[in-house]
């Protein structure tokens, strides 16, 4: 493995296409002369808030839209690990909207919105008529 140092340059807010976030900009230095690389220091900006790298050292972000993710054929599953709850939410929901399972260690978001994300996963599996169904019961309640 190549020799390499990390330093943690700053923290502080960073514009992208989906939005504005807080990120630690880190730059890892390659020290190993073995190794031939075009850049020897690379920067990435890390937010603890989406709890992934949002940008690297090519100034473009790594993703330009978290959304597009939930509609690729390459994602089985959505795995929230965030522990931010609007940003964990709007994801989670876009994800039960697709019909793409969802895994989430977001204490937060669980706390906060969990048995709606429930509904919201056992509404989406009825049929039409079942969910007709539904309405006509709720409506005779009335």
């Amino acid at each position: 493995m190549a020799d390499c140092e990390v330093e943690v340059v700053s923290y502080g807010p960073i514009k992208l296409p989906y939005g504005t976030v807080n990120a630690f900009e880190i730059r890892v230095h390659n020290t190993d002369r073995q190794v031939k690389r075009a850049n020897p220091v690379e920067t990435y900006w890390y937010s603890p808030e989406i709890g992934y790298y949002v940008k690297h050292d090519t100034n473009k972000p790594i993703f330009e839209d978290p959304f597009e993710l939930i509609g690729s054929e390459r994602i089985d599953c959505l795995v929230d690990v965030t522990g931010a709850v609007e940003y964990g939410a709007q994801i989670t929901v876009a994800a039960i909207e697709y019909g793409l399972p969802v895994v989430t260690m977001n204490a937060e978001l669980d706390g906060t919105v969990g048995p709606l994300l429930a509904y919201m996963v056992r509404r989406s599996k009825l049929t039409k008529e079942e969910l007709e169904q539904l309405k006509e019961l709720l409506e005779e309640e009335k």
